[in-house]
């Protein structure tokens, strides 16, 4: 039997230990939405540190979006290789950005840093809820090659919930 093998959607010739920005998505398992859902803002929706919001809409995370966005926040706040200028988690996937920071040469690679997030969120998960299949296999990444390329994908991941939302309400119509 032929061994079948994923195709490759890096970027080709690209060396992914090199200090460039990257956007990055990591999505659930069969895109099962673990990390919470997406709710229109009014003026009674209590909009608070477990919840991420644009203008219009909020991501009301679960306990597994809680324990995923504390990861990230981690992340963001401790540095290391990697630093992560923006993100957010959504019902059945995170995005975010992670930016390699010059240092000495032990630069890992991005596949390395995305294995040991997802391998943090999956272990703090796996405490409540164990034998749980939480990410896809891979991630899927594109090199930010420019500032106006960065801002273009900051905004595409702050208005997230609503173009979620907007997609959802034209497959119900």
């Amino acid at each position: 039997m032929a061994e079948s093998r994923r195709k490759t959607i890096r970027l080709k010739g690209f060396d992914y230990k090199t200090c460039a920005a990257y956007f990055v998505t990591i999505c659930c398992a069969n895109k099962m939405q673990f990390f919470g859902k997406v709710e229109r803002v009014n003026s009674s929706s209590i909009c608070n540190t477990e919840t991420i919001m644009d203008d219009d809409y909020c991501v009301r995370l679960s306990e597994v979006g809680k324990t995923c966005m504390r990861a990230l926040n981690d992340a963001k706040a401790n540095g290391g290789p990697f630093r992560i200028t923006e993100f957010i988690v959504m019902p059945d996937h995170v995005h975010f950005i992670a930016v390699a920071e010059q240092n000495d040469a032990k630069q890992i690679a991005l596949g390395s840093f995305v294995h040991y997030l997802k391998s943090a969120i999956s272990r703090s998960v796996h405490e409540s809820k164990p034998g749980v299949a939480l990410w896809q296999k891979g991630y899927f990444d594109h090199v930010i090659r420019n500032e106006e390329d960065y801002e273009r994908i900051a905004e595409y991941i702050a208005s997230n919930p609503t173009r979620w939302a907007i997609k959802r309400q034209g497959k119900s119509s």
